[in-house]
């Protein structure tokens, strides 16, 4: 079905499709021409990779989820063609690359995965802009550059559950992992209760899993972050600019089982109950998208643990943009429970609206300015938060705004999902009647060929009738023949019964003449030699 080329989360984003530099030296392009400390950049872009349109809201929900007041967030359908330009990719601070259904190891089958890992590669080699990928994103990340990717090595056709992910020691050592760590200790393991600083380096996280493949090959220069038992690699990085995790910390227990459970077919009934349980159980995604969070905005430089003190997020503003992350992806009003703490929740609960008004829900959004917790939208890139200074009228109006901008990125994302479908479904009409008429033609052709084929054998039985009509004429004589041969077999029979019977009147005839003949010489001899002699 048509799409609409491009769509953004903020104004003045630039249109995909346009011509590509070969090279990049933008690095020491940008060094000289703004010499000192870069300044911090605010635009972001949500590399969309699935298609289907039960995600339609993924792409939001991840601005939701990791992006902070004062950003740009961008929205580029990779399935349709479309990524940033490569001669503006020095002005984002990141990109976001989704999951998908697809299979990266597909691109001769789909040139736009093959598009989107020269784009990674490119973007790598040009350095600054952190590149993080999940799942899907994950693996096309280490294809692009260089690592492999190929069906889980531990022989499930498809893993769908809670995971342990093994911490290695190159991940708690890295500054912002760290920072986040300590101020998100996984908890999901230990019953509640985070881990002790003698086993910090033997740290642990509870991830939800769904992928048929995984990166079973880090590329050159990648370090291990984490490993489980059905991925060596479930997170890696490159340098201080690619981050790549293999489970899906944007995702809940219940979404997973409304959208992704049902339709798992390579997973038996056993597999399938297992999988409901397991997703179920608690998870420390919290601390995951504390450190994913950390990684996009680069607290590792020489004034990260400044920012990060200045700009950190705490538990309270991380769940926050978790439920508003669940909202657009459970096409509803954010939550005012924690269902991201229990993953017993129903999906019934998960559904369920605000009971509170709009002012209030955005009060809860917005509350604290130290806490940051405001949430990207698609009009236009978010105001500062009120410092505490401001007087209470003009808050609350500027909450109410926010309030209305959400409702409406809302309502916008219900209406396209709405006329999308609309379109599909038309779609599918038109293909089913092309797929109709494609067939009726090649029935047609086939009837076609069959009666040219009578044709010629009806010409071919005329052209034999037309050769045989003299030979009907010859016939006649030759059974007037036929009949006269018969007349004369039947005479020549006749003659041949009479000279039978005539040579046996001869036979008995001669036997007669022998028989007097022996009877002679009998007597002969009887009367005496002499006699005999004369």
């Amino acid at each position: 079905s048509p799409r609409p080329r491009k769509s953004s989360f903020a104004r003045g984003a630039r249109t995909a499709g346009v011509a590509q530099p070969p090279a990049f030296e933008s690095r020491d392009r940008r060094a000289m021409a703004s010499p000192g400390p870069a300044p911090a950049k605010a635009r972001f872009a949500v590399l969309d990779c699935e298609d289907a349109v039960k995600w339609d809201g993924h792409a939001i929900a991840l601005a939701r989820l990791l992006g902070r007041a004062g950003e740009t967030w961008e929205h580029h359908r990779c399935w349709s063609g479309e990524l940033p330009d490569l001669r503006d990719i020095h002005t984002y601070q990141g990109l976001v690359v989704t999951g998908s259904h697809y299979c990266v190891r597909d691109e001769h089958a789909h040139e736009w995965i093959g598009a989107l890992k020269r784009f990674i590669a490119k973007v790598v080699v040009h350095g600054g802009v952190k590149v993080y990928g999940a799942c899907f994103g994950c693996q096309v990340i280490a294809e692009a550059l260089g690592g492999k990717v190929d069906r889980n090595p531990c022989g499930l056709p498809f893993v769908l559950k809670r995971e342990t992910v093994v911490l290695t020691e190159a991940m708690t050592n890295r500054p912002e992992y760290e920072l986040a760590l300590a101020a998100f200790p996984p908890t999901a393991l230990t019953g509640g209760a985070a881990s002790e600083k003698k086993t910090a380096r033997q740290a642990r996280l509870a991830v939800l899993q769904a992928h048929g493949d995984c990166v079973v090959s880090l590329p050159n220069g990648a370090v291990l972050f984490g490993h489980s038992e059905t991925a060596p690699c479930e997170m890696f990085a490159l340098g201080e600019d690619v981050l790549a995790v293999q489970g899906h910390p944007e995702l809940d227990g219940v979404t997973m089982l409304e959208k992704i459970a049902p339709f798992a077919r390579a997973l038996s009934e056993d597999d399938r109950a297992a999988a409901k349980s397991s997703l179920r159980l608690e998870t420390d995604h919290v601390a995951l998208v504390g450190i994913v969070r950390a990684f996009l905005r680069g607290f590792s430089s020489d004034d990260g643990d400044r920012r990060y003190e200045k700009e950190k997020d705490t538990l309270e503003s991380l769940r926050r943009h978790t439920e508003a992350a669940r909202a657009a992806l459970a096409d509803a009003p954010p939550q005012k429970k924690d269902f991201f703490s229990r993953p017993e929740a129903t999906a019934a609960e998960a559904r369920a609206g605000y009971a509170s008004s709009a002012a209030s829900g955005a009060a809860a959004l917005s509350a604290g300015a130290a806490s940051v917790t405001s949430t990207p939208n698609i009009s236009a890139t978010t105001n500062a938060l009120s410092s505490s200074s401001e007087s209470s009228k003009n808050a609350n109006a500027r909450l109410a705004e926010r309030a209305l901008f959400i409702a409406a990125e809302d309502a916008f994302a219900c209406a396209a999902r709405g006329a999308e479908t609309e379109v599909r479904a038309i779609s599918f009409e038109f293909a089913t009647l092309s797929k109709v008429n494609r067939a009726a033609a090649e029935k047609y052709a086939e009837l076609g060929c069959t009666v040219a084929g009578l044709g010629v054998f009806a010409d071919s039985l005329r052209r034999k009738d037309a050769n045989a009509a003299p030979r009907f004429a010859e016939l006649d004589v030759i059974e007037q023949n036929l009949d006269a041969l018969e007349d004369a077999a039947a005479a020549l029979e006749a003659e041949a019964e009479r000279l039978e019977t005539r040579a046996a009147a001869v036979r008995l005839l001669a036997a007669k003449r022998k028989t007097a003949e022996d009877e002679k010489v009998g007597l002969l001899e009887s009367g005496g030699g002499g006699s005999v002699e004369a």
